[in-house]
Order: structure tokens, then C-alpha cells, then sequence
């Protein structure tokens, strides 16, 4: 009789224990997962803004659009969050080999992961992003003029700057 209750308290016992381990391991595949996600959905903004602003750049410097303070708008249509998680988005530009380059910077607020995507524009622009980081927001503009002088002035427009 006392072989069956020991046995029962050891199996008893090892089942416990393989019930922790797999549920932890069940959570820390989970958190892997949502991680990966959100990286490769920040990626596609990141590339999706950049690619809209070196888009609106080439119409604008285009010699068919007259340089007569012409504006045009994008909207970005971003989502409020990722994943149910707050982001920021940072833009900036700085000289290279003879180019103007535009670098998007996507981040999940409080979290490590960040992504970012670059493009090539050219000296003629002039950038006027935030200084400091937009926080998401579904009506951020991408907002573009070509001035009287040929320069493009990029920027963003309706956005909420992070507290």
C-alpha cells in the first residue's frame, strides 16, 4: 500500500512540475512572438513613411511641378498603436555623400525595439520635423512644399508630440 501512495506523490509531483514548465514556456514564447511582431509591423511603417516621403520629394522636384510654393499633403494613415502598445516616431535628416539623408525612427514606448528606415533625398531639400518625438496618431500628415527658389520643405503636420 505504501508503494501506490508514493507513487502517487512522485507522479503527483512530477506533473506539477511539468505543468509550471510548460506554461512557462507557453508565456515565454508568447512574449517572443508579440516582440517579432511588433518589429516587423514597425518595420513596415518605418519603410511605408520613408517611402511616402522620398515619393512626395520626386513629384515635387520634379521640373514638370513649377516652383511657386506648391504644397501637397499626405495623409499617413498610421495606427494609434501597435499591438495594442504605444509608439514614437522620430524623423531627421543629415548631409551625406552629396544627399540629404532622411532617416524614420519607429520605437514602442518603455520598450528596447526599435526600427528605422532611411532614404536619399537631395540637397535641395529642407527638413522641418519635431525636434522631439511624435507620439502615433491617426491623422499625422506628411506635409511637403516646393518653394519659389526650387526647395522642397518636408515636414509633418497634425501630429501629438510625446510628454
Amino acid at each position: 500500500m505504501a508503494d501506490v501512495v508514493v507513487g502517487n506523490v512522485i507522479l503527483t509531483s512530477t506533473l506539477v512540475a511539468a505543468l509550471i514548465i510548460f506554461v512557462a514556456a507557453a508565456q515565454a514564447y508568447s512574449t517572443f512572438y508579440q516582440t517579432e511582431e511588433a518589429g516587423l509591423i514597425m518595420e513596415h511603417y518605418a519603410n511605408y513613411v520613408s517611402q511616402a516621403i522620398q515619393e512626395t520629394y520626386i513629384v515635387l522636384n520634379s521640373s514638370n511641378v513649377p516652383a511657386s510654393d506648391t504644397r501637397v499633403e499626405v495623409s499617413l494613415n498610421l495606427p494609434l498603436t501597435i499591438i495594442n502598445h504605444a509608439y514614437t516616431l522620430d524623423a531627421g535628416c543629415r548631409t551625406q555623400l552629396g544627399h540629404e539623408n532622411l532617416t524614420i525612427v519607429f520605437q514602442i514606448r518603455g520598450s528596447p525595439i526599435i526600427k528605422s528606415s532611411s532614404t536619399l533625398v537631395g540637397l535641395n531639400t529642407i527638413c522641418e520635423f519635431p525636434a522631439t518625438q511624435v507620439c502615433g496618431t491617426p491623422n499625422l500628415t506628411l506635409s511637403a512644399l516646393k518653394a519659389a527658389d526650387g526647395k522642397v520643405i518636408i515636414g509633418f503636420s497634425h501630429y501629438v508630440v510625446c510628454e
